[in-house]
């Protein structure tokens, strides 16, 4: 795999001009590529996602919405990239989901057999659709294993987060029951780090992620998208 790797990025490097036409977006770090193919099967399932929020009918898309579905891919093949330089699979981080992949595994399993036993797919189409499948599967939980590893110190929360945490929602939570706030919420300690290890995750996390981004130097080809968008709006 190492050697194909070379090889492509070498091959990449050479005829850098003809390949970028065939990529929506690129990186300057480790040349990163987002194919057509996959932002055309990332953009389906995108606004399948977006229709079933706003309903059918009720969205129009654009040029914008084709963009934003490429940041978010590109985003996500950055991070999967960055999770497998790691080695976050050899720490707890990873193998703590274990379980939950072998689980999933399973149902991929009596999933891609059902399809054979059926007669719905050959032999040879089935074992490469599972083995997608599962390295989906194994990619998603790398991926979130990473960005706690990444986050675990930015996560931690001190007796100084609770005291502000307390004074800037005073009013609206308490430790117990006050006669002259009757719409205080009661909230356990238990449940108030949860809360600000909620509320800390999201900021970090939007902060990881620009950062991680500007220094992959991210690169749209937007008139290929513009092409592509055309070419998916008829």
């Amino acid at each position: 795999m190492r050697v194909l790797l070379s090889i492509f990025f070498s091959v990449f490097i050479l005829f850098g001009n003809v390949y970028a036409a065939e990529c929506v977006a690129t990186t300057k770090i480790d040349n990163l590529c987002v194919t057509v193919p996959e932002i055309k099967s990332y953009y389906k399932q995108y606004k399948q996602q977006k229709l079933a929020a706003v309903g059918k009918g009720n969205w129009y898309f654009t040029l914008a919405d084709l963009i934003e579905a490429t940041k978010d891919l590109t985003f996500e093949k950055i991070l999967a990239h960055e999770a497998e330089k790691s080695g976050v699979e050899k720490t707890p981080y990873f193998k703590r989901y274990k379980k939950d992949i072998e689980n999933e595994y399973k149902e991929i399993d009596n999933y891609v057999n059902g399809l054979l036993k059926a007669k719905r797919i050959k032999k040879e189409e089935a074992e490469k659709l599972r083995k997608k499948l599962k390295r989906a599967v194994y990619v998603r939980y790398l991926k979130k294993a990473y960005l706690n590893m990444e986050l675990a110190d930015y996560l931690k929360v001190t007796s100084d987060d609770i005291n502000n945490f307390m004074e800037a929602h005073k009013g609206e939570y308490g430790f117990k029951k006050d006669p002259n706030r009757p719409k205080m919420k009661v909230i356990s300690k238990v449940e108030l780090v949860k809360l600000i290890r909620q509320e800390k995750r999201t900021r970090v996390a939007q902060e990881f992620a620009a950062s991680l981004w500007k220094r992959y130097g991210v690169k749209l080809n937007e008139k290929l998208l513009e092409k592509l968008d055309k070419e998916l709006d008829k």
